[in-house]
């Protein structure tokens, strides 16, 4: 049976869409099936970060105008490991997205392990849509005031029209023990959603963003963090250990400085 994974945020730029790619990278090299579906439409990203060119000029845009089949939009690399992946397309869908979201996903439960997407708030219709259909939430946050405030509205958001699993992800955030900041435990309680995962800033983030390229492939707290949470999403026990200095779980071994 496939799990339908949906990664938003509260505020623009927190990292939807490279978090979803290299999740998705991560559970693929795990051995899982996993198509990743882009959802920022009018820019595409995910086949850069991916280093894969489309096979297709059809879009999810297009399936749910009703102008493709599924067929027509996935494009399939050859290269062992990297996800199966559909480009957004040129503008928001105008056609029925909810009943595009649920007849993808029971077209293709049997094929996939894990269908991957990101998705932003602001587009209320595609959202609505995406609380519909999917399984669990990622809601990607910083610890500054205004993205928790944010990330806890669309963690409420969720929880009043859906029954999806919702989990917190710090993103991009420097680790430091110095009195006064704050704990990982109360950005959660603050959110309304327990942590799954930490992604620490390090110096290969910036040329990762640059470059297209996953951080996912560096062997790094920060790549290694992402692998961390695919296998928390699979069921697998990880020790509560992301940053070399201790697990986020326990408030005398984690706490954060500031956010990048």
């Amino acid at each position: 049976m496939v799990s339908f994974i949906g990664i938003t945020s509260g505020s623009g730029g927190m990292g939807k869409s490279s978090s979803a790619c290299n999740i998705a990278l991560a559970l693929s090299a795990m051995g899982k099936k996993v198509l990743l579906i882009e959802c920022e439409f009018g820019i595409r990203s995910h086949d850069a970060i991916l280093g894969v060119r489309p096979e297709t000029f059809s879009s999810f845009s297009d399936y749910c105008n009703n102008n493709a089949d599924l067929c027509d939009i996935i494009t399939k690399p050859e290269k062992s490991k990297i996800p199966h992946f559909i480009t957004g397309g040129i503008k928001s869908p105008e056609g029925d997205i909810t009943k595009a979201l649920i007849s993808l996903k029971a077209e293709l439960s049997s094929e996939y392990d894990f269908i991957v997407s990101d998705v932003s708030p602001l587009n209320e219709r595609v959202f609505e849509a995406f609380k519909i259909a999917c399984d669990t939430f990622l809601v990607l946050t910083d610890d500054s005031f205004i993205s928790l405030r944010n990330s806890s509205f669309v963690v409420n958001s969720i929880k009043e029209t859906s029954k999806a699993k919702i989990f917190g992800v710090l993103n991009k955030v420097v680790i430091d023990a110095k009195e006064g900041s704050p704990y990982a435990e109360d950005i959660a309680d603050e959110m309304g959603a327990s942590l799954i995962g930490i992604i620490p800033f390090d110096e290969h983030f910036s040329y990762s963003i640059e470059n297209g390229l996953p951080i996912y492939k560096y062997n790094t707290y920060s790549g290694r963090a992402y692998e961390n949470i695919s296998k928390r999403l699979v069921g697998q026990a990880v020790p509560d250990y992301e940053t070399g200095n201790g697990g986020f779980f326990n408030k005398n071994k984690f706490v954060l400085k500031y956010s990048i």
